[in-house]
Parts: C-alpha cells; structure tokens; sequence
C-alpha cells in the first residue's frame, strides 16, 4: 500500500511556479492517492539568494533545501535527496520534477502506477519519456542531432529529463553514486536496471521564460554523457581499432598503387594519413573517456551532501558499502 510520498523540485527564482506545482500536486495526488502521505520539498538553487521562496514557504508546510551555490537544476535534485538520504523510508515514493509546469503535476500518477505493480520491487524507476515538446523549430533540430549524437556514442536513445519516481531505498543507496554528480537523469539510464518507460507530453511554462542558456544547454549535453563513460570508451576503442586496420589496408593499397601511378599514390597517401589521424583522434578520445570513468569510480563524494555521520574514514567507508549493497542487489535481481 501506497502510504507516503515525497515530491522534490528545485527553485531558481521562481516562487509563483512553484507554489502552483504544489497546488495542483497536493489536488491531483490526494484524489488519485487518498490517504497517502504527501511531502513536498523544494530545493533553492539560489544558493539562498531567493528571499521571497525562503519568506512564503515557511507556511506551506514544505521542506526548503538551500544549496551553497548555484548547481543547476539536476545537480539541485541530487543534492536534496542526498539531504533527504535518512529521513526516507525503503519504501517511501519519491518524485522529482522541475517546478515551472513543463512536468505536469497531473501525469504523477501514471509515473507512480508501474512501481506500484511490485510493491516489494524497490529497485525500480519510472522516468517520463516525451512524446510531445512545446519548444521552436530549432530547438527542435538542434535537440533531435543531439540524440542522434548521444545514441551513436553510447548506443542508447535519451528522451527523459528530471521527471523520474523511485523509492526510498533508490534514493537512499544509489543516490550516492558518483556518476549523479554528473547528471541526473543520463546516470537514472546508466544505473537503473529495471527502468520503466512512461509516455508522457511535456507541459506549458506557468510563467515567464527559460533561464537556460545556450552555453548552459550544451553544457548540460555534455554532462549527460559522462555516465556512459565505460560504455563511449569501449565503443571509440573498438572503432579505433577498425579505422587503423583500415588505415594499414589502405597503407599496402597505397604501396601497390606507388608502383603504376604516382598521382594516386599521392591521393592514397593522403587518404591514409587523415585515416591514421582519426583513428589516433578517436584513441585518444577513448582515453579519455576511460579515465573518466576510473576517476568517477573511485573518487569520493562531497561530504556536504552525505547524510551519515562520522569522522572522514568512516563516511568513506560508509559510501563505499551504500554502493556495494546496491550492486549486490542489482546482481541478485538481474540473476532472478
């Protein structure tokens, strides 16, 4: 049985916003939901600059999170349920939203319904995959060779954002990953092995416009990737490998032909060396990627954000075993 359910949204200057997303949560989510226990949580990404957010919501009876410095929106939902870590029950429902409309408060339930065909599955997450955005023509060209730029370097398809529900152990386990620090929706793909797609059209604004920037777009693109590090380096060093065999086939081609015609072994030559060059591009992209991926594995996560006690040693090996009791329960599930 359904019986609490904690919404999470971050907030950068966008009170009215968000006041409207709670009214129109606590409706749609205590019809569809009676009895169950709602939290709302806002996290301020102001870092404490938005006085009108920390002045009314002290009487909306919402939790406010105040980041140290601005993190973006998806590095603001990590750092609240990083926060929000032990106050959650294993079996609590947890949904995270953006706060300006574009998640509509009223597709929560179809979001929350997949989780709720195994009550005992704590391991599941549902995320919004849209069918429908509201944006111009151009964000839409530019958006649709970005995923076709993101799938040819990890082999998957990202069509979800912040709209995500999970439970309580999620948050309280996998929450603490490293690969979250990056992105959180990407790193949602990237871990979650029981992932349950739910169509959802993205909604209107209620106010105002965007404040995200091209340069905080792109960005943002280039951050998703970084949970799929693993998966890029392996892909670029196995395409490395095909272009300098290529390159080497090319190189004898180029030899045989040096023989009979000296202008097409100029060509040839030429061909072989831009060959060599990419091949040396993408080796040491995959490099690159890889030692990312090393470095994410094992650096610590920020202490700020932890919400365990203790003297540095102890928090590490706190973390550590968070991890290890997630991949040990993922490998028992994948076994099943």
């Amino acid at each position: 049985m359904l019986t609490r359910i904690w919404i999470v949204a971050p907030c950068f200057h966008d009170f009215l916003s968000f006041a409207e997303l709670r009214k129109r949560a606590k409706l749609q989510l205590s019809q569809a939901f009676p009895g169950a226990e709602l939290r709302f949580v806002v996290v301020d990404d102001t870092g404490g600059q938005d006085p009108e957010l920390a002045i009314n919501v002290e009487s909306m009876n919402t939790i406010l999170l105040t980041v140290p410095y601005n993190l973006g929106h998806q590095g603001a939902i990590v750092f609240g349920l990083r926060k929000l870590a032990g106050l959650l029950s294993d079996e609590d429902y947890v949904v995270t939203l953006d706060c300006d409309g574009e998640d509509r408060p009223e597709d929560i339930r179809q979001l929350i319904e997949p989780l709720l065909l195994r009550v005992d599955n704590l391991f599941g997450v549902s995320v919004a995959q849209r069918t429908k955005r509201s944006e111009g023509l151009l964000f839409k060209v530019l958006y649709g060779f970005f995923k076709l730029f993101f799938q040819t370097l990890t082999g998957t398809v990202v069509r979800n954002g912040n709209f995500a529900a999970c439970r309580g152990w999620f948050v309280k386990n996998a929450l603490f990953h490293p690969y979250f620090d990056y992105c959180y929706s990407s790193s949602l793909l990237a871990l979650a092995r029981q992932i349950n797609n739910v169509p959802l059209a993205r909604g209107t604004r209620y106010f105002g416009l965007s404040k995200m920037t091209l340069t905080s777009l792109i960005s943002h693109g280039l951050r998703m990737l970084l949970p799929f590090s693993e998966r890029i380096a392996v892909r670029a060093i196995v395409a490395s490998f095909m272009l300098l065999l290529l390159t080497i086939v090319a190189g004898l081609a180029a030899s045989a032909v040096a023989l009979v015609d000296f202008k097409a072994a100029v060509v040839s030559a030429v061909i072989v060396t831009v060959l060599l060059t990419v091949s040396l591009v993408v080796l040491a992209a995959s490099w690159i990627f890889f030692q990312t991926f090393n470095y994410s594995r094992a650096m610590s996560l920020r202490v700020s954000t932890l919400s365990v006690g203790g003297s540095a040693p102890e928090l590490e090996l706190a973390k550590a075993e968070r991890w290890r009791t997630f991949e040990t329960s993922e490998a028992g599930v994948a076994g099943s």
